[in-house]
């Protein structure tokens, strides 16, 4: 019994690997320059253990990106929970829309890229559509809190991306984004 845990701690370990090396290599590439062979030499293991932990290349795809999608759901799920209608409301709803760590615009361009390659990918824009779906809740949540309930979270969350596409291409500061999400949100109450 006790090898068989062995064995399972090997096998969860190996696939984190398989699925973290995956996650790097698509933001790095993009979807199409995700293989086997790469996400292989990428995690230090023989090619075989791609194959054998995983039946497809899709499914690898999948289990890294829903696996993305779900810590990017728990940071989320902090703000969310951790949010008090006394708190900057601005700064709260970029954090839901922009994950920290990629805080940096030139990364989160390129999140954005990989994000429309998953959109218009057959086997992966179901996670996508599901993962917006997650985020427009956090918002309509998070603005609840605030006590601007009848403030539509589809259009809220529409107005928060066009201010980080603008952030990303002009380079503005981070102060910039803050001060157009706070005039977004003075005309939503």
């Amino acid at each position: 019994m006790a090898k068989a845990v062995g064995n399972n701690s090997v096998a969860e370990k190996t696939r984190s690997k398989i699925l973290q090396s995956t996650i790097d290599l698509v933001l790095e590439s993009g979807i199409n320059g995700v293989s086997h062979r790469k996400i292989a030499e990428r995690a230090g293991l023989p090619l075989g253990s791609t194959t054998y932990h995983f039946e497809s290349l899709l499914e690898i795809l999948r289990s890294a990106i829903g696996l993305e999608f779900e810590r990017d759901s728990a940071r989320r799920k902090f703000v969310v929970d951790n949010f008090e209608s006394d708190q900057n409301l601005s700064a709260a709803l970029i954090e839901l829309m922009m994950p920290t760590s990629r805080a940096d615009p030139e990364q989160l361009s390129a999140v954005y890229q990989r994000l429309g390659e998953i959109q218009f990918h057959p086997g992966l824009k179901d996670l996508l559509r599901a993962h917006q779906r997650d985020i427009e809740q956090d918002i309509a949540s998070v603005l609840k809190i605030a006590g601007l309930v009848p403030v539509n979270a589809s259009l809220a969350m529409a107005i928060l991306d066009g201010y980080l596409i603008q952030w990303m291409l002009f380079e503005e500061s981070l102060d910039w984004l803050v001060a157009q999400v706070d005039s977004a949100v003075q005309r939503f109450a």
